[in-house]
């Protein structure tokens, strides 16, 4: 698993990256600066921009840092599971369904989603976090069902992850919600399934 953008290891380091995190889902992305973080984790701002010279680069390292989290529970996951491909994909499918209840999970999407779209190093970062997003799951794609092309893994990859994405839209904290967690859960599980098994088109 790869470090970090700009990441030296030390616990300082391994602190502001967390404060960022932090700072970034309770403030949210509009007024996320290298400065409020230096305040919430109580170093200078000149501290903070030895590890992490720009705010750019700070938030580079925040995305880095979630999509490094996902990837650690995946990994768990992958030591708990039998060795079926299905039921390892089906397993991480739930694992992204599951986080996106979490609101800490909303915000850090949505204030990324948001900041994309007036913010061109954002734009950046979602290109590159879902490039990796997207490959991840077409290698699980491919693995579940061997007899899809690679061009087949890969569109399955990015409308499966659309899909689970979308449904956060459905997350909202609230008792009057559209639909259950597990109605939910089981609607996008069965929906998955009859995506791996559709005929490949010609």
């Amino acid at each position: 698993m790869r470090k970090s953008a700009v990441s030296d290891g030390s616990s300082n380091s391994r602190r502001v990256l967390q404060a960022a995190k932090q700072v970034f889902i309770r403030d949210g992305a509009a007024v996320f600066s290298a400065r409020r973080v230096a305040k919430e984790v109580g170093l200078s701002l000149r501290s903070v921009q030895h590890y992490y010279p720009t705010t750019e680069l700070l938030l580079a390292a925040v995305v880095d840092l979630v999509v490094e989290e996902f990837e650690s529970a995946f990994e768990a996951l992958s030591q708990k599971l039998p060795f079926s491909a299905e039921a390892r994909f089906l397993g991480v499918v739930e694992i992204l369904l599951a986080a996106n209840w979490h609101q800490d999970t909303r915000r850090v999407f949505y204030g990324l989603y948001e900041l994309s779209c007036y913010r061109s190093f954002a734009a950046k970062l979602m290109d590159r976090m879902y490039t990796r997003h997207a490959h991840y799951l077409a290698v699980l794609v491919g693995a579940a069902r061997p007899n899809l092309s690679e061009k087949r893994c890969r569109e399955l990859a990015i409308v499966i992850a659309a899909m689970l994405d979308g449904t956060m839209i459905f997350t909202a904290p609230g008792k009057d919600r559209l639909i259950s967690k597990k109605d939910l859960s089981n609607a996008v599980r069965s929906s998955v399934l009859a995506l791996l098994d559709a005929p490949e088109a010609d």
